[in-house]
């Protein structure tokens, strides 16, 4: 099977291509996979089947809740029915949680007996959230042909906010629809040509011109040649059929809607308002992120620490997993981290041991992925990211994260056609809508660092754009959404702004994370002030449970261009109760 060329293979396909590589490194590889099984030699206990159903109070079921063995890396997901299966060993006991439902243990009494379990609704933060929702609601509105709706009632999809395509060295708007995804601009624009504008997918456009609104008037596709870039404010694409249930005919082949400082709903911004938002000041005293142990890590830590040697360690560390108080993610992560001093070889058997007891566990397989990415072991990260991706072909991100682990190996062509299948939808059953920004810059990243290394051939043009760069930019990773935190960005003028990852701030994110198997943020900082800029951030709730949240923070400097810099960071979100300083950095 041939991966180069032009075809677009399923995910299944692409697992395959990747395993037969990444599999030839044996001898490495054979002590991540589960060689060390054998060397335990150890007999499994009885294992009993456990299926179950979780509802709510009203009885329709709740897909996506959490499962767990307590005390255990056992866990599983329910499905849309609810429904769930889990084996268990010794443990007779439950912990189930779900996305704004308070958390339940449920022992086993009868392993032959299907379990119903009835899960209750947060009152506190559904009324916070419903609260917030009615509010929002008189707020949330889109501008469409008939003046401003309900975003909730237009009944159709709308690409927003794409005017953030524009570029300070633009002359007309066919420059900037070219650079749009999704967007196909056809020929040259000249005194006796008009190129064609329409909706791509896959390989051709979709079948005739789009519809062209400015400032909601319908117009011929060649005033686009004489809009400056620098007089929009908004542009609005309405995709596929349904928009012409509000177009018409004319909209059959979607709307390109341009709205500009001519128009009679703009509102000039006054600067002297923006620029000194009252509440913003920043007054706090917080301390950085500390990179010593915590007092539960030192008493594991300290009695490796008396080694001599690192067969010495080992035998400590055997000794340590047995007890009960050490079966938590920290312990395995932080004794990796000590294990590296001694080598990659001594930290692959600690995350070994790990991957062995959370097979099942994606939030713990991305922990390991974490963890692995961050010490450059990428084909050790390829192993885990598509293992997870066979239990859990649903979860979006996973194959983003695989197109990254390929390009950091030098497989250019397989990240490549990933991208594209990304890009276009073209994986069955898979929308990456949800993180599509992320894709694109990255995809336009990877073709500006590795653009003699793959092949041109049926990707989209908006994505071969000269000099694309950024100045800074920050990803936050995570691997569960259920997690509730704060991230704080200070300027250099000590104003700050907060993202909140919580259920009352962004309860329709998390509900979405969860639900399609994503976990991250980007931010972008570009034209803003000059000089010292600070990231803060803190955990604003705490979950009882052997598995907390990783969250890896990468921050690049000049993306995409040669002088690309990044720095990368993972830390165990459960010691961040207090507000901490995660990076300082200098813009």
């Amino acid at each position: 099977m041939n991966i180069e060329g032009d075809h677009y293979y399923s995910y299944n396909q692409l697992c395959i291509l990747g395993k037969s590589d990444v599999m030839k490194k044996t001898v490495i590889l054979l002590i991540f996979y589960g060689i060390l099984i054998s060397l335990h030699g150890q007999t499994s206990p009885s294992v009993v089947n456990i299926d179950g159903k979780v509802i709510s109070v009203d009885g329709t079921p709740v897909p996506n809740a959490i499962v767990a063995e307590k005390g255990t890396f056992n866990e599983v997901e329910t499905n849309e029915e609810g429904a769930f299966q889990i084996s268990l060993t010794t443990q007779k006991e439950l912990l189930v949680t779900a996305f704004m439902k308070d958390p339940k243990r449920v022992k086993v009494l009868d392993p032959n007996t299907p379990l119903t379990i009835t899960l209750t609704t947060n009152s506190e933060v559904l009324e916070a959230v419903r609260l917030k929702a009615e509010n929002a609601e008189k707020k949330g509105t889109i501008q469409t042909q008939w003046g401003e709706k309900n975003k909730n009632a237009v009944g159709y999809g709308v690409d927003r906010n794409r005017e953030r395509f524009i570029s300070p060295g633009d002359v007309d708007m066919y420059q900037v629809l070219r650079k749009i995804p999704f967007v196909n601009v056809q020929g040259q624009f000249g005194l006796d040509t008009q190129p064609t504008v329409g909706f791509a997918r896959a390989q051709s456009i979709n079948g005739g011109p789009a519809m062209i609104l400015v400032d909601g008037v319908p117009t011929e596709a060649s005033v686009l040649g004489a809009i400056h870039p620098n007089m929009v404010t908004d542009i609005s694409l309405y995709r596929g059929t349904a928009s012409n249930v509000r177009y018409g005919s004319q909209g059959f082949y979607g709307v390109i809607s341009i709205k500009t400082k001519n128009g009679s709903d703009y509102n000039p911004p006054k600067r002297e308002t923006t620029a000194l938002i009252k509440g913003n000041d920043y007054d706090e005293r917080v301390p950085i992120l500390s990179e010593t142990t915590t007092g539960d890590s030192k008493k594991y830590l300290d009695p490796l620490s008396s080694a001599q040697t690192a067969d010495e360690a080992l035998a400590i560390y055997e000794d340590l997993k047995q007890r009960p108080e050490n079966r938590n993610v920290p312990f395995y992560i932080n004794t990796t981290h000590y294990f590296s001093r001694y080598g990659n070889l001594y930290a692959q058997q600690i995350l070994s041991d790990l991957f062995e007891q959370a097979k099942e566990n994606p939030r713990i397989l991305k922990t390991i992925a974490f963890t692995l990415e961050k010490k450059k072991m990428y084909k050790h990260a390829i192993y885990v990211l598509e293992h997870t991706i066979e239990k859990y072909p649903s979860h979006i991100q996973l194959y983003r994260d695989l197109a990254k682990m390929y390009t950091e190996v030098g497989r250019y062509s397989l990240a490549t056609s990933l991208y594209k299948q990304m890009i276009y939808n073209t994986i069955p059953n898979i929308d990456f809508s949800p993180i599509e920004t992320i894709i694109f810059n990255e995809f336009r990243s990877f073709i500006s660092h590795h653009k003699n290394k793959i092949d041109y051939k049926n990707i989209p043009s908006e994505f071969m754009v000269a000099n694309f760069k950024k100045d800074i930019r920050i990803v936050l990773e995570y691997t569960n959404p259920q997690s509730e935190f704060e991230v704080q960005f200070v300027s250099p003028k000590k104003k700050y702004f907060t993202w909140w990852h919580t259920y009352f701030d962004n309860s329709e994110l998390i509900e979405q994370e969860i639900a399609q198997g994503f976990a991250l943020k980007e931010f972008i900082i570009e034209e803003n002030d000059f000089g010292n800029w600070m990231v803060n951030i803190k955990q604003t709730t705490q979950t009882e449970t052997a598995t907390p949240t990783y969250l890896k923070y990468t921050i690049y400097k000049n993306y995409g261009t040669p002088e690309e810099t990044q720095q990368v960071k993972v830390i165990n979100l459960s010691n961040q109760q207090d507000k901490v300083t995660l990076d300082r950095f200098v813009y």
